[in-house]
Formats: C-alpha cells, sequence, structure tokens
C-alpha cells in the first residue's frame, strides 16, 4: 500500500486469502494498517477509497465518535492509573472529563454499529473496556425510559463498575494466559473492594457502590462475590451486567478473541432466561434490530445481502435480499447473519 493513502476512508472491508476482513469497512487509514497489511501480503489500492474530496455522512460520523471515545478512553486511563496509585476516586474529574464524552457519544449517533465499532477495544481492552460499558449502560437507560436523575447516577455507576481491579495486581489482570484458581478468587474480590472504594469517597453514592459489588452477580444465584438472585440485586447492576457481557463478547481481549455478531446476539437471548434480566437484555436486542434495515450484512454461507424487514414476533431472523434473491432467514433455522459489514466483531 502507498503510504499516501494513509488518512483516506476504505469503501469496503480488506479481506486476507482466507476471507478473514483485516480492516473493516469506513475505517481511516492509519500507520498500523499499512503494518498489517504488509504483514498479510494484502495491496490497497486508491480504487478501494473514497476520493479526497468526498466524505460520506457515515465516515464523518465515524470520524467524529471514533475521536469521541479515544478521548474518553486517554481519560479514564489518566484517572484510573491515579486511583491505583492513590486510592482515591477523582468524583469532580470523572464529571468533568469523562461524563461528557459518554451524553455526547450517546446522543449525537445516527448509526448504532458505527457507535458499537469505535468502543470495540483494540489495544487498551481495560480502559475502553469501561467507556464500552459507559455508553451502552447510557443507551439502555435510555431505552428503559430511566429518569433524568437516574440517568446520570447509572452513567457514573457504569463508568466507576470495575475501579475496584485498580486495587489488583497487575500482573494478574494483564495475564494472557488461564488464570489459577487462587489468582481467579483474588481477581473476584474487585467488586468488594470497588464498592468499599466508592463508598469511601465524598461524591459518591450507595448507588454507584452497588454496582461495583453487583455486577456480576446473576439472575439465578450464579454469580459473585454473595451469589445474589435478580430480585436482591439493583436495577443499575443489571444493566451495568448485560452491558459489560455484550462489550466483552464483541471485543478481542489479551485472552479471547470477538466473537461473530450473530453468536454475541443468541449467547444474550440464551443469557435473558436465566443469568441476565430479561428487560434489559431484550432492550439492548431489539433496539440493535431496529438499526439492521438497510444494513449490508454476510450471511453464515458467506453471501452478502442487505436486510429489508425485521419480522416484529422473530427480530433475529430478518428477510433479506441478496444480489439474486430474497431469503427470509425466520424460514432458514442454519443461515444466520454472521456480521455487520464496517462492524468488525468476530473477525
Amino acid at each position: 500500500m502507498n503510504q499516501s493513502l494513509i488518512g483516506r476512508r476504505l469503501k469496503h472491508d480488506i479481506v486476507n486469502d482466507f476471507g478473514a476482513v483485516l480492516i473493516a469497512a469506513e475505517t481511516q487509514l492509519k500507520p498500523e494498517h499499512w503494518q498489517k497489511l504488509i504483514q498479510h501480503r494484502v495491496e490497497v489500492s486508491p480504487y478501494d477509497l473514497y476520493p479526497e474530496e468526498q466524505e460520506t455522512p457515515a465516515t464523518s460520523e465515524a470520524a467524529q465518535q471514533e475521536a469521541i471515545v479515544e478521548q474518553a478512553t486517554e481519560r479514564i486511563r489518566n484517572i484510573f492509573e491515579e486511583i491505583r496509585d492513590k486510592q482515591i476516586i477523582p468524583v469532580h474529574d470523572i464529571h468533568e472529563h469523562v461524563i461528557p464524552s459518554l451524553e455526547s457519544a450517546t446522543q449525537n449517533y445516527r448509526d448504532l454499529f458505527v457507535l458499537l465499532t469505535n468502543l470495540q477495544s483494540k489495544d487498551d481492552y481495560t480502559y475502553r473496556h469501561n467507556i464500552g460499558v459507559g455508553v451502552l449502560s447510557a443507551l439502555l437507560g435510555k431505552w428503559l425510559n430511566l429518569s433524568e436523575r437516574d440517568q446520570s447516577q447509572l452513567m457514573i455507576a457504569a463508568t466507576l463498575y470495575d475501579v475496584g481491579k485498580m486495587l489488583i495486581p497487575e500482573s494478574i489482570l494483564n495475564k494472557k494466559g488461564k488464570l489459577t484458581a487462587e489468582e481467579f478468587d483474588l481477581l473476584k474480590t474487585h467488586t468488594v473492594r470497588g464498592h468499599d472504594l466508592i463508598r469511601a469517597c465524598p461524591g459518591t453514592t450507595e448507588e454507584m457502590a452497588r454496582v461495583a459489588l453487583e455486577h456480576h452477580e446473576r439472575n439465578d444465584g450464579s454469580g459473585y462475590p454473595y451469589g445474589k438472585k435478580g430480585e436482591d440485586t439493583h436495577l443499575f447492576s443489571k444493566i451495568v451486567a448485560v452491558a459489560d457481557v455484550f462489550h466483552a463478547m464483541i471485543s478481542d481481549r489479551p485472552y479471547h478473541h470477538a466473537i461473530p455478531f450473530h453468536e454475541a446476539l443468541d449467547q444474550l437471548r440464551k443469557d435473558a432466561f436465566g443469568k441476565l434480566d430479561s428487560t434489559v437484555v431484550f432492550a439492548l436486542l431489539n433496539n440493535i434490530m431496529k438499526q439492521f434495515v438497510g444494513s449490508k450484512v454476510i450471511l453464515t454461507d458467506g453471501s452478502e445481502a442487505e436486510v429489508v424487514l425485521v419480522h416484529p414476533d422473530d427480530p433475529f431472523n430478518p428477510l433479506v435480499k441478496t444480489i439474486s434473491a430474497f431469503i427470509d432467514l425466520k424460514k432458514l433455522p442454519d443461515l444466520k447473519i454472521s456480521r455487520v459489514l464496517g462492524f468488525a466483531a468476530g473477525l
């Protein structure tokens, strides 16, 4: 790839010889992408890119969203490193520097998949994950029609939900292999430690502390640290739990790759009938599916299609149109949507 193409945006996905997507459509090319293409011996030409003077609404939104997420990620990194050093939560800094970014991301998006793509963790999973969970939780608060006061409290709680990990040794947090039983037991204490840290800091609330304590609890009592069931867990904790699980599934992590889009949706739907709160799960899934009409997708058989109709009674298996035919996925249980073009989960 000619380095002069850096900074231009891709019209479509760039794939390797095995069909795996290396760089998603609408991505603005950066130097690290150039290195990746060299490693895979893949060429990109000007025909793969939008003209320099042409910037579509989608690419403009993608660039704006990416800048917001990058800025928020860097700010939360600095704040969490300060928490690790001082064991004090700078609540004012979170209000001043992080919450406005989350509000901007949730209020100004037009394409949910552009937003989700920019929230996907790259090389900074720990901190971008916090921003991803914060944004998804804020969206869920709106979709569940929470009051403005509750939405504001939820946003802060979702930003701080994993703060207890700053009190866990970095050697455990960054370990790429499987944790030992002893290491996992220590990691699980981040819930109690986060709760206690939040409660000890002025400007926080019991609701925020409960989210830190309860976000790994599950409706069926299978979670930790106390094995609480749904009726004993705060609504904010249930919302953050769903956001945490979904964002983790669609992100590459040090020890686990993102899973295909349809698998993430299927897993959430299954968890809605046991581990996770069904009202919260379906608020997320239904709003995702509403965005599908008009989206370009890849099916599990490798074919490209466009979603033309979402069935009200079965939103997860819409009617799609390929080059040659209309296909009702509702009638073909073995054929699913693998991913949305431009959305890199599972690649």
